[in-house]
């Protein structure tokens, strides 16, 4: 009895996050032929391979390509760093951090969705857990994982879909990155500056404050 009620739980989670998906899928603008798209001489190019170099370049002028990037790490971590360690990833940190992505958000280049980790994280989570200490304690991630997948989105409301200006990036990385991210910034957020709180005259990259707050301090 037990095993078919968490038969039927798995596919009622399998169909909600399907759910998601197609109404993700259903929400989105009308496709953009992107060989549409005008090149700086005013011509057309002529495969999406030179398009696609052409967004590249405005975007992110200067970028390289980079080719067989090997990850030959030789870090060495100290007791001390293991230590720091386990207090940022727990198994409930890492619960909680993996909670927050939406079962649809666009994977990085691992092709690893965050659906796929929650639905498979009773199983994985303890090889997840010394994997993100590794991380942390060596002070070392992964190329892959520091590599972002780049897709150009068509800016919705607009009548002109030639020029290279109506479509912006999003970079998409691996969930698996995003996780230590996570991890780290709750472990500054509610130790590190609980116990040492910034000057009060501090306005970047804290919540609540800004460029506005700094002008009327």
């Amino acid at each position: 009895m037990y095993s078919a009620c968490a038969v039927t739980l798995v596919a009622l989670d399998t169909i909600i996050v399907l759910a998601y998906l197609l109404t993700y899928l259903l929400s989105k603008d009308r496709t953009v032929d992107v060989d549409d798209i005008s090149m700086p001489d005013g011509t057309y190019a002529s495969n999406t391979g030179k398009i696609l170099q052409f967004l590249m370049d405005t975007n992110f002028p200067g970028n390289t390509k980079l080719i067989n990037i090997q990850d030959n790490s030789s870090c060495r971590a100290s007791k001390e760093d293991w230590q720091m360690a386990k207090k940022i990833v727990t198994e409930e940190r890492v619960e909680w951090a993996i909670s927050l992505s939406a079962p649809i958000e666009s994977p990085g280049l691992d092709e690893i969705c965050s659906a796929l980790l929650q639905k498979g994280l009773s199983i994985i989570l303890s090889q997840l857990v010394t994997l993100f200490r590794a991380c942390i304690a060596l002070g070392y991630i992964r190329h892959q994982w520091r590599t972002a997948r780049v897709v150009f989105l068509p800016k919705p409301g607009h009548i002109d879909y030639t020029q290279v200006k109506a479509f912006r990036p999003i970079s998409l990385t691996s969930f698996f990155i995003k996780t230590v991210e996570r991890l780290i910034d709750r472990y500054i957020t509610n130790g590190t500056l609980v116990r040492s709180p910034l000057n009060k005259n501090q306005h970047a990259y804290l919540a609540g404050k800004s460029t506005d707050t700094a002008l009327h301090n």
